[in-house]
């Protein structure tokens, strides 16, 4: 027997108190609940379910079978996808399913606009994504001249929002770099009048060490499970792993445990098989 037993009541105040802390920072600000890996363990579409009815504001993803997932579900709250995916059929289905998507090269671009010509479709809803110092994807922070030229060119594109991922929440002083250099992209499209709809940075480390960074919409995945690196007062922990104890035995001092020799004993000890 094994199990993870989860306490539904234990999420439901997580979200409230997430929802409690932005809104004390900018009464505005949207929630943005990560449900990648399957709903972070707990099963895509029953914590999607979940999220919907505490009125999450948007679910993001990272794979498009996913995305998918929550749409044929039949969960209305909108669905992002945080990586750019450039694989036409991917992004077809994504495009046909009215999955907002993560805008972050040219290239997929010119595939989303041979898309929208196939199916006849005008628009499609897109977040773009700065690379700010993650190096994995994105339009470069020191370019945003192509940016700009998105905005004004690609009528086909609705941009719904602007983001970018923090690498290594935990260290101050290059999370702060990576801010600003977001910043000055943001920046430069706004003094040239451009809509840029929500602009969100923090995903949950960086939610509750750098509380000034929450721009319009916060990203937590862990935190509503009541994991995280950094502590919010009040959030629990929602759910024990259960299982059941198969054998129990005695090693004498110095015996090796597991594979890899994980652990030696440093004197008699009892131990249990689960």
């Amino acid at each position: 027997m094994k199990k993870v037993v989860v306490d539904k009541s234990i999420l439901e105040n997580n979200i409230r108190i997430i929802k409690e802390k932005i809104n004390s920072i900018n009464k505005d600000a949207k929630l943005i609940a990560v449900v990648k890996d399957n709903g972070m363990g707990l099963d895509l579409v029953k914590y999607s379910k979940l999220l919907e009815e505490n009125k999450v504001d948007i679910l993001a993803v990272a794979v498009a079978d996913e995305a998918l997932e929550i749409k044929d579900a039949g969960i209305k709250t909108e669905v992002l996808m945080l990586t750019p995916v450039i694989e036409k059929d991917e992004l077809k289905a994504l495009i046909e399913k009215d999955v907002t998507i993560a805008l972050g090269s040219l290239y997929q671009l010119s595939v989303i606009e041979e898309i929208l010509k196939e199916l006849g479709k005008e628009k499609v809803n897109v977040h773009i994504k700065i690379d700010t110092g993650f190096a994995r994807f994105g339009f470069i922070y020191d370019k945003p001249d192509v940016v700009v030229n998105i905005f004004k060119d690609c009528k086909f594109l609705n941009i719904k929002g602007i983001f970018t991922h923090f690498s290594n929440a935990v260290d101050e002083k290059w999370t702060r770099q990576q801010f600003e250099r977001f910043k000055s992209v943001i920046k430069m499209l706004e003094e040239n009048d451009f809509d840029l709809g929500i602009k969100h940075c923090v995903a949950t480390t960086a939610f509750i060490k750098y509380p000034e960074m929450l721009l319009d919409a916060a990203r937590v995945g862990s935190l509503i499970q009541g994991r995280a690196l950094a502590k919010l007062e009040g959030i629990k922990r929602v759910g024990q792993f259960k299982t059941a104890i198969v054998e129990i035995k005695t090693l004498p001092k110095g015996y090796n445990i597991s594979y890899g020799a994980t652990y030696t004993t440093k004197k008699e000890t009892k131990i249990a098989v689960i």
